[in-house]
């Protein structure tokens, strides 16, 4: 279960309250990374019940936070396996 913090400002765009739907569907500092994320995914990208809960999006999502580099600081490099789909 996400945690939301009161009214934490994104702290990259610093104009909008920090929420997993801000960060995920609208942060404009992410603009060209969801660009891509709509590609992979498609229409679906735009649903955020979809991006949390399907199986079959959850690898491109991470690319997606990889991609990023959001969490790098707390967490680290994001890097996922490489499997034989990657190109």
């Amino acid at each position: 279960r996400l945690i939301i913090s009161g009214q934490a400002r994104c702290p990259t765009c610093r104009t909008h309250r920090e929420t997993v739907r801000h960060f995920l569907l609208e942060c404009p500092e992410y603009k060209p990374q969801r660009d891509w994320l709509r590609r992979e995914i498609g229409s679906k990208a735009h649903s955020l019940r979809h991006l949390l809960s399907q199986p079959d999006t959850v690898r491109t999502l991470f690319r997606f936070i990889h991609a990023t580099g959001r969490f790098d600081r707390t967490f680290g490099r994001l890097d996922l396996p490489a499997t034989e789909d990657d190109d």
